[in-house]
């Protein structure tokens, strides 16, 4: 399955959005826990992208996750495989 570019940014934006700052501040190198300021609102913005997107983040998926890149990465991956999924159902 294909990650797009634009994908990955848009989640990016929503991501930006959550903690009301401008996109261009979010570098996809940048340490997760170096932009958002605790744990809770860590959880807060992985249920955001969850309902956002209709996929399911579970504990071991949370423990990989270092950077904004590897974050936008498995949200897009997921939200393709659940779309994928959606259309194989609906045929």
């Amino acid at each position: 399955m294909s990650v797009t570019e634009a994908s990955k940014n848009a989640i990016k934006d929503k991501i930006a959005a959550f903690l009301k700052i401008p996109p261009s501040r979010i570098d996809d190198e940048m340490p997760l826990k170096g932009i958002v300021p605790d744990s809770f609102m860590l959880v807060e913005l992985f249920i955001e992208l969850q309902e956002d997107y209709a996929i399911r983040l579970d504990q071991s998926d949370v423990e990989g996750i270092a950077t904004v890149a590897d974050l936008t990465t498995l949200v897009a991956e997921r939200a393709a495989a659940s779309a994928t999924v959606a259309e194989s159902v609906t045929e």
